[in-house]
């Protein structure tokens, strides 16, 4: 893990953040809280939503938290139907971040999801979780490139906020279980924030580094 680790402070500007998400009715969370332990060692700023979301509050939040990348785990055998609607909602609000799925998924499902517009997908044989995330940062550096690239004003919409990541953010959760005033909205409210230290959310909870409780 460590080798990703530099690779996030590697990243310029800001600690990549990543929204952990289950659609549907699938309470089977284990997946989803290794994946998010796994991303806040390596150094990301996890917004972890829990479990039972509709496609529809996965897209809030990712719009609210402005999030570098979206993972969704299903176990349930729904990705065909979640995922495409969960693409479309994000779309639709204007959020371009890149979507990961984790889950039971046959390899003929995984392409039709990959040709949907998911960027990569992960079952049970990628269980090497450092090099999963390395492979996720590298998503993460070249969304950002691309933005950029696009002339999408990365920076600019973080003007007075940029700073550099010099070590990673403390092992803090986020949940979005309450109310969805995350950082894009402190940024324009011109919250301060130091650098590589996580957002605080108004109204929302935080876990502590035991990892996320469930409710």
């Amino acid at each position: 893990m460590a080798a990703t680790v530099e690779k996030v402070k590697a990243l310029a500007a800001w600690p990549p953040r990543f929204l952990d998400a289950k659609p549907g009715l699938d309470g089977h969370s284990n997946g989803a809280d290794q994946v998010a332990v796994a991303a806040r060692d390596a150094g990301f700023e996890v917004v972890y939503q829990g479990i039972r979301l509709t496609p529809q509050q996965i897209a809030d939040a990712a719009r609210d938290e402005d999030v570098d990348v979206i993972g969704l785990s299903i176990l349930s055998g729904g990705h065909l139907e979640l995922v495409p609607e969960v693409i479309r909602l994000l779309r639709a609000a204007g959020v371009d971040a890149p979507v990961i799925v984790g889950g039971i998924i046959p390899e003929e499902d995984a392409v039709k999801l990959r040709e949907g517009g998911v960027t990569a997908v992960y079952t049970p044989k990628d269980y090497a979780l450092s090099e999963m995330m390395g492979e996720v940062v590298d998503i993460v550096a070249a969304y950002r490139a691309g933005s950029a690239a696009e002339g999408l004003a990365v920076g600019d919409s973080r003007a007075g906020f940029i700073q550099a990541v010099s070590s990673p953010p403390p092992s803090l959760f986020t949940t979005t279980t309450g109310c969805m005033r995350g950082p894009k909205a402190q940024r324009e409210a011109g919250v301060p924030h130091t650098a590589g230290s996580p957002w605080p959310l108004w109204g929302a909870r935080t876990v502590d580094a035991g990892g996320p409780r469930m409710r």
